[in-house]
């Protein structure tokens, strides 16, 4: 069971690019292993304003929680 939960959109024009976000979390995963649950949501943005983003990240924290 995972107890890291890290979880960043495609669409952040604000913070790292999409491909430093996975090279970082392709680290995290790598010396975290099944602790971390890395989750890329298409279209997320820094503020999650997308509807279908925010219910793409709401379903992944529910998840998260309920496991």
């Amino acid at each position: 069971m995972a107890n890291i939960l890290a979880i960043y959109g495609t669409g952040d024009i604000f913070a790292f690019s999409t491909g430093r976000y996975r090279r970082f979390f392709d680290h995290v995963k790598h010396h975290w292993g099944e602790t971390a649950k890395v989750v890329e949501i298409a279209e997320g943005g820094h503020f999650w304003l997308d509807g279908r983003a925010m219910k793409c990240l709401l379903e992944e924290v529910e998840a998260f929680i309920e496991a």
